[in-house]
């Protein structure tokens, strides 16, 4: 079900490393899933970016989710630098300054219909405040898992690639992180691997 077909790739980003190249080959040629993991500073948003320019490279329409609004806007941010077309939706109070230009919200400012968009928006936040953000028969039917645990626990490891260099720590501050959340399998870059403060 999950066949991994290599496939020569043209990368935007020459400079991914082993696991980011091979993360982004595996996520192509994925079939209806691909997870993505690695711990802070391994390069998930980087690999991530290369993902999405090559899905829409190949004629693909993508639509990214993440767990807050700040790793949203790295995304957009990061795509709009390779001039994608991008959509960022999202309550425009809640953005980052650049991204606002991508927004729905000012996409559809310079339509025909911004009132009625206007008044749509107004309804849907006013529903949203009655609204409780979680269940307890909702959490006890499984949803208190996050969409990765519920995908991993479905289809397990076929379906999952972990970034295995990280490039913001010395490799004695990561060594605990790698040893006891990732079986060792991290290692610092060349480049963060002896940095000190001084």
């Amino acid at each position: 079900m999950f066949d991994v077909v290599a496939r020569p790739l043209k990368l935007y980003n020459e400079s991914l490393d082993a696991s980011q190249r091979e993360a982004v080959s595996f996520a192509l040629a994925q079939r209806e899933l691909a997870i993505v993991h690695g711990p802070p500073g391994t390069g998930k948003t980087t690999t991530l970016v290369e993902i999405i320019l090559q899905a829409v490279q190949q004629g693909l329409k993508v639509l990214c989710c993440a767990p807050s609004n700040v790793a949203v806007d790295n995304l957009v941010e990061r795509l709009a630098g390779h001039r994608a077309r991008i959509l960022r939706l999202g309550h425009p109070a809640r953005l980052l300054e650049p991204i606002q230009q991508h927004s729905l919200d000012a996409v559809l400012a310079h339509s025909d219909n911004a009132q009625i968009v206007a008044d749509i928006r107004k309804d849907i936040d006013q529903a949203f405040v009655r609204v409780p953000v979680m269940c307890p028969v909702a959490a006890a039917k499984g949803l208190s898992l996050s969409l990765m645990e519920r995908l991993i626990e479905g289809y397990g490891e076929q379906v999952v690639r972990m970034l295995r260099v990280q490039y913001r720590m010395h490799q004695a501050i990561m060594q605990w992180a790698s040893e006891e959340l990732y079986g060792g399998r991290l290692a610092a870059h060349p480049s963060v691997a002896q940095r000190l403060l001084r």
